[in-house]
């Protein structure tokens, strides 16, 4: 069985446009944020879903509303967890690079986010911890073997790749496929690159750019998982 996850970035909010750090404070999106996500809105309105999942956080609720609108097919009830939060910034939430950049503790955090904490903020470990255990729960480990999909160590995950190309078009012509699983996740930024880190560990965390109401698909072929940028 085949195993297709896309991931979802939400749109733009006023403190992503003003470079503010945001993390569990909840903001919704910017009006004109519908512009950004109208390509996937069209891009998704064919295809068909087996699980939703969505942050509990007001930006990606909105983000998923819309996308979904006018869907062509019939949409799983979406199951919103506080699991796919983004990083909780403590105290620098709303803060901007030029606000926090002479203070010790924050340069220390840029420098080694793994060991420091933001204050009153959430730990990488924790942050880490919680994403991974969504992921552990998300596909039965029976399934999880079928397709390849790893939640563990680096030695016994598939092969991986980011490669271009518009994952619309990769997904097209396997749509009719009754042995392929689809899920659906609309999230933030952090979590997305904690997921393909974990499900495709040769990617590295900083190398993965995902833009507001961008993402990537995740594709487990047998024993190969393929990371495609979504939309192209």
């Amino acid at each position: 069985m085949s195993i297709h996850i896309l991931l979802l970035r939400h749109g733009t909010t006023q403190w992503n446009r003003e470079k503010r750090y945001l993390g569990h404070t909840d903001i919704p999106l910017l009006p004109a944020a519908q512009q950004e996500l109208e390509p996937v809105r069209q891009a998704l309105s064919a295809w068909q879903w087996d699980n939703v999942y969505c942050s509990d956080l007001v930006r990606c609720r909105e983000s998923l509303d819309y996308v979904m609108t006018g869907s062509a097919q019939s949409v799983p009830k979406a199951s919103y967890d506080p699991a796919l939060r983004e990083l909780d910034f403590g105290q620098w939430e709303g803060c901007t690079y030029s606000d926090l950049c002479n203070q010790l503790a924050y340069r220390r955090w840029i420098d080694d986010p793994a060991s420091i904490c933001p204050p009153g903020g959430e730990s990488w470990q924790h942050f880490s911890s919680r994403v991974n255990h969504f992921a552990g729960t998300l596909i039965p480990e029976s399934q999880r073997t079928a397709a390849g999909v790893s939640t563990s160590s680096p030695d016994t995950s598939p092969s991986t790749a980011i490669r271009s190309g518009t994952a619309s078009s990769a997904l097209s012509s396997e749509q009719k496929s009754k042995e392929t699983k689809r899920i659906l996740i609309m999230t933030h930024g952090g979590v997305i690159r904690q997921l393909i880190t974990l499900w495709c560990p040769a990617i590295q965390f900083w190398d993965i750019v995902i833009p507001p109401a961008g993402g990537y698909l995740l594709k487990w072929e047998e024993a190969d998982c393929e990371a495609v940028p979504f939309p192209l």
